[in-house]
């Protein structure tokens, strides 16, 4: 059976429900929705047909919640016409939510969920399309600037690269007041072993020394046979022309092992290079008490 109402007045149709106060709408006997304070749909879904241009919309500014599965929330807040947010599959398991429209300064604005990556975009001026900045990729790392890809092997959970070559990788700044910690370093227990700190005129590398972490302390070694070992020189790295001096880290890690990082010749999975690096500044108590020990013989022989 067909029931056809037909409205010829401006008053429209007004269904009004029993005493209850609940309104049922049924199909084939199977409650499909209930209206009351609020409107519950038991059917599997609310199904909008895109090609005649049907939205769901608030009748002012106001915000717009979408729950799914109890407290699971899509929450779109106070939305101007240029400031609409889409949210869209794309063709596989992507999840995109984009300005519709470029804001009153023209950027715009995406996020993708693609796959197992977070992408984020902004557009120029134009509005007609967005330019990846960062990602989160499948690892957990943050792929800041632009990065497509890990930078390296084993590259860490944060990654930078600068834009261009005339501007800074990264850039740090104290928030209200020059001193403290600029960056800590800490170890797995939350204790602090390092920092770079700076004031409003210069920045300290901090390593910690702290004699309440230390034991086995002993002043008497012979600095001055060691300093004797090591072989300073004078290099050029391959990639700039400029002649500077140091050391080469494998000559020093047998003397001073702790100031070197790596391994000599070492490659990773991919037989690709894994350099040595060295901390010069370890090498700072040799040379400190080398001139102890040489200003001791000094004054030993001019007493004589």
């Amino acid at each position: 059976m067909t029931v056809k109402l037909n409205m010829d007045t401006s008053s429209g149709a007004i269904i009004t429900s029993d005493t209850s106060g609940i309104l049922d709408i049924q199909s084939a006997g199977t409650t499909k929705m209930t209206i009351g304070s609020t409107i519950d749909i038991q059917g599997n879904e609310l199904v909008l047909d895109a090609d005649a241009d049907t939205s769901i919309h608030a009748s002012t500014d106001d915000q717009i919640d979408f729950k799914i599965g109890g407290n699971d929330n899509i929450e779109l807040n106070n939305l101007g016409a240029s400031r609409l947010l889409k949210v869209y599959k794309g063709g596989g398991d992507e999840l995109v939510l984009q300005s519709n429209a470029p804001d009153a300064s023209g950027n715009m604005r995406k996020i993708e969920l693609e796959g197992e990556q977070v992408i984020f975009s902004t557009g120029a001026s134009s509005g007609t399309s967005t330019t990846q900045r960062h990602i989160i990729d499948e690892e957990g790392q943050f792929l800041f600037g632009g990065i497509t890809d890990e930078l390296t092997n084993n590259g860490g959970c944060l990654q930078l690269k600068s834009r261009t070559g005339s501007e800074h990788c990264a850039t740090f700044r104290n928030g209200h007041s020059d001193g403290g910690f600029g960056i800590n370093f800490q170890r797995v227990d939350g204790t602090q072993v390092g920092s770079i700190a700076w004031t409003s005129s210069a920045t300290n590398f901090n390593t910690s020394s702290d004699y309440r972490l230390k034991e086995n302390v002993t002043y008497t070694f012979d600095a001055t046979t060691e300093i004797k070992k090591l072989k300073p020189c004078k290099f050029n790295f391959k990639d700039e022309s400029d002649t500077v001096e140091g050391f080469l880290a494998h000559e020093v890690s047998s003397i001073v092992p702790l100031a070197v990082t790596g391994t000599k010749d070492a490659k990773d999975s991919n037989d690709n290079p894994i350099y040595q690096s060295i901390d010069q500044s370890k090498l700072v108590p040799l040379l400190v008490k080398t001139i102890q020990e040489l200003e001791a013989r000094i004054t030993a022989l001019e007493s004589e």
